[in-house]
């Protein structure tokens, strides 16, 4: 095996392995070497909180890849390994066994790392953390024999757990420091609204009550390149602290998929000499009880919240605005509302391609002269548009991260509306090879699978021939 590669990924998870991705699909023939500290190949982390842990899902269906996609790419796996020191000057990583590895360019791809308590009993058995595999595997094995179960958290992660022990028929109680739950990541109505929900699955959830946690920092500085300070280092995902269009240029980190992946590209295409500046629009979801939470944009820094629909009812939304205009959404079994925010927050070039001209002109349409108030709110989102129907229920997979399922009669359905059966059907929609999984057609495939890069290329398989003394990339 190779001491030297001429990109070294360190992180085997969503952001390392589109990172790879990323530069096969714009024809990097260089050598490539991912480092994990797990024995895993990459695979994805959201379902360790909601469907593994409820054992609804097994690991293999988690793997972003299989092995076979690795080795035909020629992505050197080299896992189950840690990284303990760098060297910017001789371009080499060091492992923890003494070996080290040299780079031409490094890619740091850690992720977090979930904040341990140091108060007493900190250390005794059956206290846990949700961020491996392996964190979860240790919980699910003590589970049969567990009847009450703390929570401490309540953001996206600590909720997930908490309606799936909820379901398991676990007495759960959740702590959070704050003063709500989601109170980082969405307004006030989106947190009452899911305490109240918890409340009533039986879950006794306490506010304002600080665990003692150990210090730390916020992550990786980057540029808007991905750049640290180091010459020829790179950092992204959710290690990385970067700044932020979408919150006012302020440097932030963003645990999310979508940061993953978006990071990844624009990394690749800074090592391809097609350097862009990170500009995506944040999204994320999450799944609890029968709850589907979708959020667009980021609500930090809002002066106004316009909520669209009765929360009674279990399906609505919260619209953010700043200045009059819209910055972010929470829709709520609201998936509708969702894709019609999107044309309202500022967007990056859609995964679908052409989708984006019509919703940037919706976006210029109201979102420039502002919205200002509830009636603008609801004139912007009753508009509609031409693939409002297709947006809505492609979106619903495309964005909410539930593309493992797509039944192959949605995609027909759509292209008649829309009259677009190339659109639709075409190779930016399907991956390469659809495995059909069920009588009905549903098609399997991983969520990277629509993370397409913006040429259109596909998951770049390595030429049969090749030379491997590439130059090493420039940053």
């Amino acid at each position: 095996m190779s001491d030297r590669f001429d990109i070294v990924i360190v992180g085997a998870g969503h952001a390392g392995a589109q990172a790879a991705i990323a530069l096969r699909q714009r024809g990097f023939a260089g050598t490539i070497a991912i480092i994990g500290d797990e024995p895993e190949l990459p695979y994805e982390r959201p379902p360790l909180s909601k469907d593994y842990l409820a054992r609804d899902k097994s690991f293999d269906r988690l793997l972003l890849r299989p092995e076979s996609f690795w080795r035909e790419r020629e992505v050197t796996m080299l896992l189950g390994q840690r990284v303990t020191a760098i060297d910017p000057v001789g371009h080499a990583i060091t492992r923890e066994d003494g070996d080290s590895i040299g780079y031409g360019t490094l890619i740091w791809a850690t992720g977090g790392a979930p904040r341990r308590l140091t108060c007493p009993g900190h250390d005794l058995a059956r206290v846990h953390a949700v961020r491996t595999r392996a964190d979860v595997d240790r919980m699910m094995a003590e589970l049969d024999d567990t009847t009450r179960v703390v929570v401490i958290g309540g953001g996206y992660i600590g909720l997930e757990a908490a309606a799936v022990l909820s379901k398991l028929g676990k007495s759960v109680t959740l702590i959070e420091a704050l003063d709500r739950v989601l109170a980082r990541v969405a307004g006030e109505a989106v947190s009452r609204f899911f305490e109240a929900e918890h409340r009533a699955h039986g879950v006794d959830i306490r506010l304002g009550c600080a665990a003692a946690g150990a210090a730390c920092g916020n992550g990786v500085i980057v540029d808007a390149m991905c750049r640290t300070t180091l010459p020829d280092v790179y950092a992204i995902g959710d290690c990385a602290a970067h700044p932020n269009p979408y919150a006012d240029g302020a440097v932030i980190r963003l645990e999310s998929v979508q940061n993953a992946n978006d990071q990844a590209g624009t990394v690749a295409r800074a090592i391809h000499d097609a350097a862009e500046p990170y500009d995506a629009v944040p999204w994320f979801w999450s799944n609890q009880y029968d709850l589907k939470l979708q959020t667009v944009g980021l609500s930090t820094g809002h002066d106004q919240v316009v909520v669209r629909g009765d929360p009674a009812s279990r399906s609505f939304s919260a619209i953010y605005l700043k200045d009059g205009q819209v910055i972010a959404i929470d829709a709520i079994n609201s998936v509708k509302d969702y894709v019609q925010g999107r044309a309202l927050v500022p967007v990056a070039p859609h995964p679908f391609g052409d989708q984006a001209d019509h919703r940037l002109a919706r976006r210029a349409e109201f979102g420039r002269r502002g919205i200002g108030d509830a009636r603008g709110i609801a004139r912007a989102f009753d508009a509609g548009h031409l693939h409002a129907e297709a947006d809505a229920e492609i979106g619903d997979f495309a964005l909410a991260g539930e593309l493992d399922r797509l039944d192959l009669a949605l995609r027909a359905t759509l292209a008649e509306r829309t009259g677009d059966e190339d659109r639709i059907a075409g190779p930016t929609y399907l991956p390469t090879t659809p495995t059909v999984t069920s009588p009905s057609g549903l098609v399997r495939r991983s969520m990277m699978s629509l993370q397409r890069d913006r040429s259109g290329a596909d998951d770049g398989v390595m030429p049969k021939a090749r030379s491997t003394s590439a130059s090493r990339p420039s940053p």
